[in-house]
């Protein structure tokens, strides 16, 4: 029931990013010029938790347990950062805010359409996180040497070279955070602002990854 559940979730947020969201070319028309809603680390997660738990769903005979697991990390990442990242860096943003309000005549639910896309991945890879099954699976000794800490590295490393590729290619970064912290910082600024935003990712991946190990040790 609960994979089912954070199923549903990870696809209201992407029914509700084409159906409720002011459509990207309308939002941001420069920026997403040539790549749409890809330009959006929003829409790679939602995505990444729609696949996640499809596969979940779909693994009926169990022989995707264990990459599933190994996998479980990154998608603990995914929804943690999803939510925390959206309220604490873009939702309160000013010209966000205005973006919004300029279309909110044509697109009404565009401020629900943002939190259903944001606001419950944090909760549903929380409630994942407390109720994993882990038996029968290899688990790590220790998160310092798995391949989880790899796998978080190469999304979040991915999405960056394609929002840098981007940058190129429309001459627009993708959030409005990123041209505050460049205006006010420089470029060192900004290289820490990624950074930052590539070590929280693994952060949050260690944290999952220790939710993983705590279930090995209550079930062995």
């Amino acid at each position: 029931m609960l994979l089912y559940l954070c199923f549903v979730g990870f696809a209201v947020a992407l029914v509700s990013a084409h159906t409720m969201a002011v459509p990207p070319h309308v939002f941001a028309p420069q920026p997403t010029k040539y790549l749409g809603r890809w330009v959006y680390l929003t829409y790679w997660s939602n995505v990444t938790g729609v696949m996640y738990y499809s596969a979940s769903l779909l693994d009926t005979s169990g022989k995707w347990r264990q990459p599933l697991l190994d996998l479980f990390p990154l998608m603990f990442a995914v929804g943690c950062f999803l939510t925390l990242a959206y309220y604490g860096l873009d939702h309160f943003n000013v010209e966000v805010i205005r973006q919004k309000e300029r279309c909110r005549s044509e697109y009404p639910y565009v401020h629900l359409a943002a939190h259903l896309e944001h606001g419950h991945a944090l909760p549903l890879v929380l409630l994942h996180a407390f109720a994993l099954d882990v038996s029968g699976l290899q688990v790590p000794d220790s998160y310092l040497y798995t391949s989880a800490v790899l796998y978080i590295l190469c999304f979040i490393l991915c999405y960056l070279l394609t929002i840098h590729l981007n940058r190129i290619w429309t001459g627009s970064w993708t959030y409005s955070v990123i041209d505050d912290v460049t205006h006010a910082y420089g470029n060192v600024g900004r290289f820490g602002f990624f950074f930052t935003l590539a070590a929280a990712f693994v952060v949050f991946g260690i944290v999952g990854l220790h939710f993983v190990v705590r279930a090995a040790q209550q079930q062995g």
